[in-house]
């Protein structure tokens, strides 16, 4: 068990050092090389992404040698301790490319793999959403909770709009889902990035969030949605599988679905189709 004292020092080294790589991000904005392209001709790395990555193990290592580090472009650094950092050093590498001011940094962290502390900062706007286990969940120096309208028919609901990478069958099955949310909610949005749109339901601007379908191809990888988990349960919000389990482990492969807990098992209930079909039984 850690003490408050022990997270809230986490939480601020955390946030300094992502300060910091902010100003690396801006910095390379102005001249940035693409590095690797890696699935499709879109999914890139740039300069930008490795030398805030290895900027932000640095700091971790010099500070915590002994905890682990799991980022995005590098992988695993693993060390047997408690803790482990999740880094995304740069979400939203395809905005960033394109000169537009919505991209950011990620950085969680977990202990005996639950996340303890978790921030999105986009240094650009200078927006900041951190939480911190017990601590509760602030977006822009103000302490927020999740919304209260415990309606769907009343509900904003984000859903990752599918694409290609999902074989015909199952983009079927996905969009019948997406056709019953639009149908029961009040309206759907997409925002640009899983990490945003969780942001949103902790601090009340969305009531639910769910990505029903993650496969190898198609959906988040930890990175993207760890901090994010966090945020939404710290504002009083629940995350959970499409079957209502909590996810653990770092795997997920039965999909998210994320609220203000007051709408979970209506949207639950949305998603049944697919679990009657057996998907999200294993990453496909």
């Amino acid at each position: 068990m850690l003490l408050k004292e022990e997270i809230e020092e986490y939480r601020k080294f955390g946030e300094r050092i992502v300060r910091e790589a902010g100003k690396i991000l801006l910095e390379h904005k102005k001249n940035f090389k693409i590095e690797k392209r890696k699935k499709d001709f879109f999914d890139i790395a740039t300069d930008a992404d490795r030398e805030v990555e290895e900027y932000l193990i640095t700091k971790i290592k010099k500070q915590y040698p002994h905890h682990s580090t799991l980022a995005e472009e590098s992988g695993l650094n693993y060390q047997p301790s408690d803790f482990q950092w999740i880094i995304d050093p740069l979400d939203g590498t395809k905005e960033y490319i394109r000169n537009s001011p919505y991209y950011g940094t990620i950085l969680a962290l977990e202990f005996q793999k639950k996340p303890i502390f978790g921030l999105f900062y986009q240094p650009e706007i200078n927006n900041t959403a951190i939480t911190a286990k017990g601590l509760g969940t602030i977006y822009n120096g103000s302490k927020y909770q999740v919304s209260n309208e415990k309606t769907l028919l009343k509900s904003f609901i984000n859903i990752r709009v599918p694409d290609t990478r999902l074989d015909n069958t199952v983009l079927t099955s996905y969009m019948d889902v997406l056709n019953k949310i639009i149908r029961k909610s009040y309206r759907v949005r997409s925002e640009t990035w899983d990490i945003q749109a969780l942001v949103f339901v902790s601090i009340g601007d969305l009531e639910g969030f769910a990505i029903p379908i993650v496969t190898d191809k198609f959906g988040p990888r930890w990175h993207d949605v760890v901090a994010g988990f966090l945020m939404v349960e710290e504002a009083g919000g629940k995350v959970t599988d499409i079957y209502g389990h909590p996810i653990t482990n770092q795997d997920l492969s039965k999909g998210i679905v994320a609220s203000n807990k007051r709408i979970h098992n209506q949207l639950l209930n949305l998603v049944e189709p697919l679990r009657l079909k057996g998907y999200n039984t294993d990453r496909q």
